[in-house]
């Protein structure tokens, strides 16, 4: 199709990816996702309140995920992925489940498993380490968190030998 630029413009957001969620400081009030429907009132994302007559406007996760901008990267290793590959997807999809009721911008993005791993790329940083912490207390594998600091990023590798 295009640049990054381009799909970046085609969703309204004026600096590239790098803006992603600088949008949220020009939003008008109330506003609802075109996209998911997530509602925006009084600064917040939240589904605690639906706004009466909101404009329409692409919330951070959905832009997120149309830019295949993660903030989240969980990569799942180990001997254990062909004996429990539907275990863990459904445990992903459960606190996906979980987290969305309370902070509907954090959601996966993707799934995509092989043989050696299954990759997760997701909206936000908390979603990623919460399924890195429930890999390892389920399957009492190894956990390594790495943060960077510049952005908002998370990677995290679980290994189970």
């Amino acid at each position: 199709m295009g640049s990054e630029w381009e799909e970046t413009e085609e969703i309204g957001i004026a600096e590239g990816l790098r803006a992603n969620d600088s949008a949220v400081s020009e939003c008008q009030e109330p506003a609802v996702c075109s996209r998911c429907g997530t509602p925006f009132t009084l600064r917040k994302w939240s589904w605690k309140a639906m706004p009466k007559e909101p404009d329409d406007l692409v919330c951070p996760a959905c832009r997120r995920i149309a830019n295949r901008y993660p903030a989240g990267y969980i990569e799942v290793k180990g001997q254990m992925l062909s004996m429990h590959h539907v275990r863990i997807v459904n445990l992903l999809r459960e606190i996906e489940s979980q987290m969305k009721k309370e902070q509907p911008l954090e959601r996966i993005m993707e799934i995509v498993p092989s043989e050696e791993h299954i990759l997760i790329t997701t909206t936000g940083a908390s979603i990623a380490r919460r399924i890195g912490e429930a890999l390892s207390r389920t399957y009492e594998g190894n956990l390594y968190l790495e943060n960077c600091e510049d952005e908002d990023f998370i990677r995290i590798i679980y290994r189970k030998r």
